[in-house]
């Protein structure tokens, strides 16, 4: 079934909707935990890819399974709520936050997607976490992880944990965080745990919006 959902040109009400995405993949995943991990690599190759959209289309994972694959929203929103269903479970090795997880063992690991722009007219989605007694560093607890990159976005190159993560650490800047929408407009939002996130300020209608 497709479903349209129209809206004004909102930074705040995107991000609310690719959580919403996000926290139903979640419900999809503690129903079906067949499912495999977004990263799984079946004979040694991403069973899920990376795929540019001319027309933006948010699937679940259902949808995305059928197609083999997705582009920044629908793999971003899967990874998120990959970690709020399966927790510990779904941090890989590579990632800094591999040992933590496996010593503290969490069942539920707080995620969200956030989008980074330049020009409110492209976007990209990407998704952050925590892990809770463990932040990554005393100044920012959250950990990040770009998914399109890790399965096929820059030119079908399936980079690993280690330099996905290496360089967001190195884009997110604090003056990058000012381009940056985050689940809760205006601020960085360090919730206990991860709540639908509060009406942003509304933009005025632009054209082109796409993402990347």
């Amino acid at each position: 079934m497709k479903i349209v959902i129209d809206i004004a040109h909102d930074d705040g009400a995107m991000v609310r909707l690719l959580n919403f995405l996000a926290r139903e993949d979640e419900d999809l995943l503690r129903q079906n935990p067949q499912v495999p991990l977004l990263y799984a690599r079946p004979g040694g190759r991403p069973w899920i890819r990376y795929i540019p959209e001319k027309i933006e289309t948010w699937s679940d994972i259902w949808m995305t399974i059928r197609r083999g694959g997705e582009d920044c929203d629908a793999l971003a929103a899967w990874r998120a709520g990959e970690l709020r269903a399966k927790g510990w479970r779904a941090i890989e090795p590579g990632y800094s936050s591999y040992a933590v997880a496996q010593r503290l063992r969490p069942a539920f690991i707080p995620a969200q997607v956030f989008l980074r722009t330049l020009n409110h007219k492209v976007y990209h989605c990407l998704f952050w976490y925590r892990i809770e007694g463990a932040p990554r560093t005393p100044q920012d607890p959250w950990y990040y992880d770009d998914p399109s990159a890790r399965l096929g976005m820059y030119d079908w190159r399936f980079e690993d944990a280690a330099k996905v993560e290496a360089r967001l650490l190195g884009q997110l800047t604090q003056r990058d965080r000012m381009r940056v929408m985050w689940p809760e407009w205006g601020r960085i939002v360090r919730p206990s745990r991860v709540e639908m996130p509060t009406v942003g300020r509304i933009r005025p209608a632009a054209p082109s919006v796409r993402s990347f």
